[in-house]
């Protein structure tokens, strides 16, 4: 996928030329011109939806799932909660965090999303927020925090 932000900052700020930036980045010159024009980064959608051999035995558990009665979480947004079912926030890069009290469903929730995320076609990094606090420290301790921190800033979700 073509960095817009690359290619705007060496044509506008550089001075770069459509055709030089074009060659390093390998795409067309049109391409680069679109990139220009546009202020938001291109979004991708799927013509058709990706086969799933494993998981498709299990779709209507997980869609099920996400559409049950969430008497148990009253406070919990359904709408919310089907909207992120179709992962638009993995394509952006935002994080899905869920906090509060134990025994309330966080965990059945995020699963669910991950597995939809999942049979969109992405990439799913899940961890309870115990575990990363655990991992960050003992990363630390041993001096090679950055390197960790690292390993997440290149997942490719």
């Amino acid at each position: 996928m073509v960095n817009i932000e690359f290619i705007r900052k060496k044509h506008f700020v550089e001075g770069w030329s459509i055709r030089k930036i074009a060659k390093h980045v390998e795409v067309s010159r049109q391409s680069v011109r679109k990139a220009l024009k546009s202020a938001e980064p291109w979004t991708y959608t799927l013509s058709k939806p990706k086969p799933c051999p494993v998981m498709d035995p299990f779709r209507e558990v997980i869609l099920q799932w996400l559409r049950a009665d969430h008497t148990a979480i009253p406070e919990l947004p359904k709408a919310k909660v089907l909207s992120l079912a179709d992962a638009h926030f993995v394509p952006r890069k935002e994080n899905l965090l869920c906090l509060g009290p134990s025994g309330t469903g966080k965990t059945h929730i995020v699963t669910a999303l991950g597995i939809a995320a999942i049979e969109a076609g992405y990439r799913v990094r899940f961890i309870r927020t115990v575990s990363l606090a655990q991992e960050l420290l003992v990363a630390q301790q041993e001096l090679r925090l950055n390197r960790y921190l690292k390993s997440w800033c290149q997942w490719p979700g």
